[in-house]
């Protein structure tokens, strides 16, 4: 999965007191710790980046895989900083999860991270279900669930006859007795 820019491109610089919407989803990493655990580091550290930092509270709880946090630009030095760069700065501090930011996106000012709480839910739900569908795992489960409703059918089917075939016979084995 590789980046998205979305009203902004990654050659644009951060800038000084700009707000962002980002994206990080450690769906289908290999890790050696939690998820959500992994999100909670991310969360606490992004200040480390020299250029962003979180502005909405930590939406992380246990088994989350994704996460939308609102930030901004708080120093003059992300004026010379190009949005790649503060996308590789966020990725190192995620410690080596590769490719955890999933999307940046410029927003047009601080309302939309003082009234963004929905909106960010929002994001998060559309993600997480979009994770779902091109999840391999949930489609061979989805696929193993339907062979499953006609495995049942078939066995239905088959005590079903067994039980018919008995049941005509039982008679015989009585007129056999005498």
């Amino acid at each position: 999965m590789t980046t998205q820019y979305l009203a902004v491109s990654s050659s644009a610089l951060l800038g000084y007191k700009q707000y962002y919407r980002l994206i990080f989803d450690v769906t289908r990493q290999v890790l050696f710790e939690s998820s959500s655990d992994k999100l909670n580091y991310i969360y606490d550290h992004m200040a480390e980046t020299g250029v962003i930092e979180p502005l909405s509270p930590n939406p992380v709880t246990d088994g989350t895989e994704v996460m939308v946090v609102d930030c901004w630009t708080p120093t003059s030095d992300a004026a010379s900083i190009s949005v790649a760069e503060g996308v590789r700065r966020l990725e190192l501090v995620a410690g080596g999860s590769y490719e955890s930011v999933r999307s940046i996106q410029l927003l047009s000012g601080i309302g939309d991270v003082t009234g963004g709480a929905n909106a960010r839910q929002t994001v998060t739900d559309t993600t997480v279900t979009q994770n779902a569908a091109t999840d391999p795992l949930s489609k061979l489960t989805g696929f193993l669930a339907g062979v499953g409703d006609y495995v049942t059918l078939g066995v239905i089917a088959l005590v079903a006859y067994a039980v018919i075939t008995l049941s005509a016979g039982l008679p015989l084995l009585g007129s056999r007795r005498k």
